[in-house]
């Protein structure tokens, strides 16, 4: 019986997923992995590994994991302005956006690898809610759009969509839209944001007619879309923190007058402009989530080579082997789920889409909640301390799983009765 594999001090998590990575290809060329075309999506061109290490070299040297207290201390006024600035001329933000209109391209594999790594560094940024939803509700809308000024991080245009006591579903909306005489629309309602604090423009839902919608109704009937600059009259802002240090932002809009030609598409497809941006944007977050439990589990295979117990050192024990080879599995089989999801998210009808994106989420979480349990565990109660970064993971992961409902939420949503 051959012996069990020890980690030693030459062991790495990439050495690892090249192994991995090695031993699938193999299968596939020996017919043991169902052939298709085109190389798998969970493997990477050379451009897209070239475009991930650019931007971990990028991150590891202006968002340093370790500087993070420093940011989370100086509390609700902090922001990552000069980051997201140096983002935006990197070309990061534009991944998302194709190149027609002012993007990169607008390859949904793209934007996990830029996900995965800001999940990795615990980077919080409006990318998801900026980038990916608000830029593909415009894009639906109007295809022909510039988004050059979201391109470049100048403009963050950040979705209201949800309100308190509903702050996951989008189609509670009791927001209301009166039209005017002119055609212009007052907008009065309470709104929030669900991460990325503030913007300077915001993507408002409102019901139309005098007596708008309740907010119990939970149908999409007559909700309309509406850009809403931040400085316009009537309009405020108040910016909170989740306990994981990123921000979330109240908007207030007291009789706002929003023009007709800030109003997006019919009132009846709102929702349907909504849907699958908010579908794009959870495997946005469950690739974000990849990133975290690989930090985790890449802190924590260093943290067993050095803490000893008995003598000896953590890592040589094969059940803390074994425990460490069970978060490596989870994790990669997540990234590869996500990955796939991404490079097929255009090719599916919505109920296919929906349900995918659900199940991912789900295992997604399942798969953080075993990476949250072994971290913290095999690094003892300091783990759960904002002294070591691993309990800083553990509630940024928390909160990724809140996002856009909870994953049972998700599924049972995917399948309507």
């Amino acid at each position: 019986m051959a012996a069990p594999t020890k980690y030693n001090e030459t062991s790495s998590p990439k050495q690892f997923s090249v192994s991995v990575e090695m031993a699938v290809t193999t299968a596939t060329a020996k017919g043991r992995v169902a052939s298709r075309s085109g190389p798998l999506p969970y493997f990477l061109s050379d451009e897209q590994r070239q475009i991930a290490a650019t931007l971990e070299r990028f991150l590891a040297e202006r968002a340093p994991i370790d500087g993070r207290r420093g940011i989370l201390s100086v509390g609700v006024g902090s922001d990552t302005h000069d980051l997201w600035q140096e983002l935006g001329a990197l070309g990061v933000l534009g991944a998302p956006i194709p190149a027609e209109n002012g993007g990169l391209g607008g390859s949904t594999p793209e934007i996990g690898l830029v996900m995965e790594a800001l999940g990795k560094y615990l980077v919080a940024t409006p990318f998801v809610h900026s980038n990916i939803l608000a830029a593909s509700v415009l894009l639906a809308v109007n295809a022909d759009l510039s988004l050059d000024s979201i391109v470049s991080g100048e403009e963050v245009l950040m979705p209201a969509l949800w309100e308190p006591g509903h702050r996951y579903e989008p189609r509670y909306v009791s927001a209301r839209a009166v039209v005017q005489p002119d055609g212009s629309y007052l907008v009065t309602g309470h709104k929030m944001t669900m991460f990325g604090g503030s913007g300077t423009e915001y993507l408002v839902s409102a019901r139309e007619g005098q007596g708008g919608g309740k907010g119990s109704d939970r149908t999409e009937h007559g909700i309309t879309l509406f850009r809403v600059p931040a400085n316009s009259a009537g309009v405020t802002v108040s910016v909170g923190q989740n306990f994981d240090g990123s921000k979330v932002a109240e908007v207030k809009l007291d009789r706002v007058t929003v023009p007709n030609t800030q109003r997006l598409g019919p009132s009846e497809q709102a929702y349907d402009l909504i849907a699958p941006a908010v579908r794009l944007s959870i495997l946005a977050n469950c690739a974000e989530a990849v990133g975290a439990m690989q930090a985790m589990f890449e802190r924590t295979l260093e943290y067993v080579k050095v803490r000893s117990q008995f003598g000896v050192a953590l890592g040589s024990f094969q059940a803390i082997q074994h425990r460490l080879v069970d978060m490596f599995s989870a994790i990669e089989t997540a990234r590869a789920n996500v990955r796939s999801g991404l490079a097929r998210f255009g090719s599916w009808n919505d109920s296919e889409q929906a349900r995918y994106i659900a199940m991912v989420k789900l295992y997604t979480d399942q798969t953080s909640r075993l990476v949250m349990r072994e971290a913290v565990q095999l690094h003892g109660g300091m783990g759960m301390t904002d002294e070591l970064m691993i309990g800083h993971y553990f509630k940024r992961l928390l909160m990724i799983r809140l996002a856009f409902s909870s994953p049972q939420q998700q599924l049972a949503d995917s399948y309507p009765t």
